[in-house]
């Protein structure tokens, strides 16, 4: 049986905007954001709690070491 769990997030959409284009023109190392999380995004206007930032560092650690992405695709409707 699959255990359903419900985080909390809170997003301030004024300041994730503002700061999109600078995001984009100079990407985290991963280390960063597996360092702290919470911290991390709150920089960027959101606020996760620590169950999620636990989810976040485990994603993180588990992709750690594995192929390098060849490729991305972005669709906007």
């Amino acid at each position: 049986m699959m255990e359903s769990v419900m985080s909390v997030i809170e997003i301030d959409t004024d300041k994730v905007k503002a700061s999109a284009a600078s995001f984009k023109a100079n990407p985290p190392a991963k280390s960063e954001v597996a360092a702290d999380p919470q911290a991390f995004l709150a920089k960027f206007g959101v606020t996760i709690d620590s169950e999620f930032s636990e989810q976040i560092r485990s994603r993180l650690a588990s992709v750690e070491g594995g192929a390098a992405q060849s490729a991305s695709v972005h669709v906007d409707f």
